[in-house]
């Protein structure tokens, strides 16, 4: 009878309680298959859902009264439903491995935070929030980001910002490298010397200003001041010559 049970559902007879034909090495060895077999059983209750779902909003909106019918008066063109139906996780996982996944998905690893413009910003604040277990995702963010809310503008303002390299490194090197400071720009070279004008030819280079002394005045007797020019001065030396050979031809 236990056997019959075990094909039924698909499952070991561990599962059943029946410890006498495992052990720890077949637990673990049977997690994988287990974890496939109620990912599928997810997935055939998926269908049916949303099958049965379907079904409940073409009658009510072929009905006369119906919430369908009343909510397509203002919008009578055809619209297929869409309808998600999302099942719990098969196997518990950690929490912060998968918010470290998720935000390496939004900025492709990168250090600074800032999303790259691969997926919009409301869709991975929902996947952000559905991890930790809100209930409520989609309220939540419409009134964060509103009814109006278009996934491509939000893609292509990430897009249309400034890398963050640009802000961080002025200098352009990488970022494991800013722990070294970067290198002081080189002292300007001093300017050259300028050089004196060079006259043209023919122009005579003015001399400096010179400032006038006043003349010294002589202490000399007047009679040992000499002529005033030198013409004078051959004349009287000439007399005397003359007076002095008058006197020695005398004497003879």
């Amino acid at each position: 009878m236990l056997l019959m049970a075990c094909a039924a559902a698909g499952m070991p007879e561990t599962f059943f309680g029946d410890a006498s034909t495992g052990s720890l090495a077949t637990a673990v060895s049977l997690d994988r298959p287990t974890e496939l077999k109620f990912a599928a059983i997810q997935r055939r209750w998926r269908h049916t859902i949303k099958r049965i779902l379907e079904y409940a909003l073409l009658m009510s909106a072929k009905a006369p009264r119906g919430k369908m019918r009343e909510a397509r008066k203002n919008d009578p063109a055809p619209q297929p439903p869409h309808i998600i139906v999302k099942f719990p996780t098969v196997v518990e996982h950690q929490i912060q491995p998968m918010i470290q996944a998720i935000t390496e998905i939004a900025t492709c690893g990168g250090r600074t935070g800032i999303p790259v413009g691969i997926v919009d910003r409301r869709t991975i604040a929902s996947l952000l929030l559905e991890e930790i277990g809100y209930q409520d995702v989609d309220k939540l963010l419409d009134q964060i980001y509103g009814k109006s809310y278009k996934p491509a503008n939000d893609v292509t303002d990430q897009r249309s910002q400034v890398p963050p390299q640009l802000l961080a490194q002025p200098t352009g090197l990488p970022m494991d490298d800013l722990s070294d400071p970067p290198p002081l720009p080189p002292k300007p070279a001093p300017p050259p010397p300028v050089a004196a004008p060079v006259p043209a030819p023919g122009v005579g280079v003015p001399a400096a200003p010179v400032k006038a002394e006043p003349a010294p005045v002589s202490t000399k007797p007047a009679s040992s001041v000499k002529p005033a020019t030198a013409k004078a001065t051959k004349k009287e030396a000439l007399t005397a010559a003359l007076e002095a050979l008058r006197s020695v031809v005398s004497q003879d």
